[in-house]
């Protein structure tokens, strides 16, 4: 028997190594002759693609692989180049699913070609998603810089609008009640009554709107309003609940979640003018990490989702990324009635209510609106409000310390106070304020002060006094709504606080309220210290 030859020996073996390392390596290889048929391909090739060297036999796999002219032809392209340069591409494998490969080719002296690939769907996937929460980051922070901007209107709006609502009070107390300028000055005060309600829907979007939050049911609040739904959709639309009667209860405004309820079924009513289906869901859903990371916003955790669909005609992909802008519509504005603030309102209460809204849409197949509220975990007994004694004067003669950057808001209030028998100091800042107070030696019973002034704000304005008049109350007034100044850290909670615009009545009522708190205050001292 011959010995084996030396050289055979040798290849055989450099074969076998071979064959071991392609078979063990992660990515696709590939061995293609001269004219171009598929010689052999390794394990991965045959794991990844689903297609082993015999199943190609008689085939043509380029037209398997890439079933699209374009990319067939980018991949010639690339196998006759066999430049080594890489080419992301979609790869249909044998079961019929597309995957995302990238594939390079080197071509040997011999003519023949050898063709790596990897499968880079995860890659993809994290490119994808990386886009998509880069997009939806900039989409809030477009939306938080609109509501900062609306938020900063409304709160200029109202300085104006406490001015003009308060002198139509003045005067139509001074008019005789048949007067023929009470109707005009009657319009003048709708109007800003009007304005005053545009103004709360903005600081409704910018979430600075009060909110009086309480544990409540959705399907409840739904079935409190459903009468009015359907006058508001008319005949030609059926409206079809689907609630789900173990739903979970939130922490949530009621007034502000009828507007949201209203605000959607109005909305897909509007999408559907030759009529359809508007079906009203409501189910216990939980959001999950997945979720949250790929809708910016969005919290994990237990949620109550509030879905109102529509078999509208759609909303096409660049416009649903403006959908919830303040006054962005895509109605006819000579024809439309609304405001364009209707998503927006929905957009700024979800998110001061702490949930998340989103919009699913394909054109010509209807809308989807689902609204997600986090489920109420302490589920408190809302305290009913102490009754208001009836016929109580707002009248008085305590001296009042009135500190207001607004001329004319300055100026209409110290009127108000004034007629009512106060005695009534005014400064237009913290700095004059000070000094009017080491000026006044009799007793200050109320310090009434703007919250946010240039220069020291009204809180530390009322520290420094209070700390020199210790029996003295305060009352802040901004207009900006509580719920904002205190999440900024501006006012503390348990403060008295009067929201812009307000009346001359509301004005007085709040006034009478805090002095009457703090001279029984002052008598409970008295007694305890008797």
């Amino acid at each position: 028997m011959a010995a084996p030859d030396p050289a055979e020996t040798a290849t055989a073996l450099q074969k076998e190594l071979l064959q071991a390392i392609v078979d063990h390596v992660p990515a696709m290889i590939c061995f293609l002759n001269a004219e171009g048929r598929f010689q052999w391909v390794n394990r991965a090739w045959r794991e990844h693609l689903g297609w082993s060297l015999q199943d190609m036999a008689a085939r043509d796999m380029l037209a398997e692989f890439y079933p699209g002219a374009r990319e067939r032809e980018q991949m010639v392209a690339l196998m006759r180049a066999a430049d080594s340069q890489w080419l992301d591409c979609r790869t249909r494998i044998r079961s019929g699913e597309t995957v995302d490969t990238a594939w390079a080719f080197v071509r040997l002296s011999d003519g023949s070609t050898i063709g790596i690939g990897q499968d880079v769907s995860e890659r993809k996937e994290a490119e994808r998603t990386l886009r998509m929460n880069e997009s939806q980051l900039r989409q809030s922070q477009k939306m938080e810089a609109i509501g900062r901007l609306a938020g900063g209107v409304a709160h200029d709006f109202n300085n104006l609008l406490t001015s003009i609502l308060g002198h139509t009070e003045l005067m139509l107390g001074e008019l005789a009640p048949g007067h023929p300028l009470r109707e005009d000055i009657g319009e003048v005060r709708h109007a800003a009554e009007r304005a005053a309600d545009l103004t709360s829907q903005l600081l409704a979007f910018s979430r600075k709107q009060v909110i009086e939050p309480r544990v409540l049911e959705l399907n409840t609040a739904i079935g409190h309003i459903m009468g009015m739904l359907r006058r508001l959709i008319g005949e030609h639309i059926e409206l079809v609940p689907a609630l789900d009667p173990t739903l979970g209860r939130v922490l949530a405004d009621p007034g502000q979640i009828e507007q949201v309820i209203v605000n959607l079924v109005v909305n897909a009513r509007d999408a559907m003018p030759e009529g359809g289906r508007l079906r009203i869901e409501t189910a216990n859903v939980v959001l999950d990490a997945a979720f949250a990371d790929t809708h910016v916003g969005a919290l994990p955790g237990p949620h109550v989702m509030l879905a109102v669909i529509d078999e509208g005609v759609g909303i096409d992909p660049e416009i649903q990324q403006h959908i919830f802008e303040p006054f962005f519509t895509t109605k006819d504005k000579a024809k439309a009635k609304g405001t364009g603030l209707g998503l927006a309102t929905v957009y700024g209460i979800v998110k001061q209510s702490g949930g998340y809204v989103a919009v699913d849409s394909t054109p010509g197949t209807g809308t989807t609106m689902r609204v997600y509220l986090p489920l109420a975990v302490v589920m408190p007994l809302p305290s009913a409000p102490a009754p208001a004694p009836e016929d109580r004067s707002t009248a008085g003669t305590e001296t009042i310390l009135l500190v207001e950057d607004e001329d004319s808001v300055r100026g209409l209030t110290r009127r108000i106070l004034a007629r009512a028998g106060y005695t009534v100091l005014t400064a237009r800042d913290a700095d004059e304020a000070l000094r009017v107070s080491a000026q006044y030696d009799e007793t200050i019973d109320l310090l009434l002060t703007d919250v946010i002034m240039t220069g020291l704000s009204g809180p530390r304005l009322s520290e420094t006094l209070i700390g020199l008049r210790p029996t003295m109350s305060v009352l802040f007034i901004s207009g900006y709504n509580e719920d904002t100044i205190l999440r900024q850290g501006v006012l503390r909670q348990g403060v008295a606080y009067l929201q812009k615009p307000f009346t001359p009545a509301a004005l007085m009522r709040r006034v009478r309220e805090v002095l009457d708190e703090r001279r029984g205050r002052l008598e409970g001292k008295a007694r305890a210290a008797g």
